[in-house]
This record gives C-alpha cells, sequence and structure tokens, in this order.
C-alpha cells in the first residue's frame, strides 16, 4: 500500500486504498512476498504507463487464508487479445502468481479501464490473533 501511495503521488492518477481493518500476523515466506510484491508492482506500473487513468483502485480482502488483491482503473483499457502492447506484464504477473500457487485474472474494454484479480493462498497456519 505504501508502495501504490508512493507510485502514484505526483501523477494525475488518483490511488484509493481499501484495506482490512486488521491484518493477521501470517508468516509468508521470501518468496511468497517477493513474487506477490512483484506482480503487484507490474500492475501498478502499467496502470501508469498505459491506462492514461485518472483513478486507481487497491482493494485488499482476506478470506480464511487466502488472499485477494483488486486492482481496478478507469483508463483507457485494450481488447482482449491485444496485450502485447503491455510487452510480458500480464504473462510475467501470472508466472510470478503460479510460481506462489496463486492465479491472475483480468479484464478489459477499450475506454473502459482494466481490472486485475489476484488471489494467493497462504499455506502456513496464522498465529492467533490480528496485527493492526
Amino acid at each position: 500500500c505504501q508502495f501504490a501511495r508512493e507510485h502514484f503521488a505526483d501523477t494525475r492518477a488518483q490511488c484509493h486504498l481499501d484495506l482490512p481493518l486488521e491484518l493477521p500476523a501470517w508468516p509468508l515466506t521470501a518468496d511468497f512476498r517477493h513474487n506477490l510484491f512483484l506482480a503487484i508492482k507490474e500492475a501498478l506500473n502499467n496502470v501508469l504507463k498505459h491506462a492514461d487513468a485518472s483513478r486507481v483502485d487497491l482493494q485488499v480482502a482476506l478470506e480464511g487464508r487466502a488472499i485477494e488483491i483488486r486492482i481496478q482503473d478507469d483508463g483507457r483499457g485494450f481488447a482482449a487479445g491485444h496485450s502485447r502492447p503491455f510487452g510480458n506484464g500480464l504473462e510475467n504477473m501470472r508466472q510470478r502468481l503460479n510460481a506462489i500457487g496463486g492465479r491472475l485474472e483480468w479484464t478489459s474494454q477499450p475506454g473502459k479501464g482494466t481490472s486485475i484479480r489476484i488471489v494467493a493462498r497462504v499455506e502456513q497456519s496464522p498465529p492467533d490473533g490480528p496485527v493492526s
């Protein structure tokens, strides 16, 4: 979230965060954190570089031991099958998430923005009690 705030700080795109009030103290492997962060970073970079968006929403939700992250923008979007202007970004995100047992879903329409959904399951048992 801090990265997202800083990433959009001096841009025309307003970044809105929607986070749980309390986050559990889940132990995450370095590989899990690294791949999850880089997939999110790629999605946010794509918004900044390609979307020409005025708003980007980043939402984090937890259910059981799964984390779901949605990144949605109101930018230019793109037609299905025409993701090549984004280089290898979507494929890189997919590979990173596959490496940690996660998945990537996306939808986009020209003129209507893009929505990225990242879902990953935290395999370790979370300790008792939330972290704020």
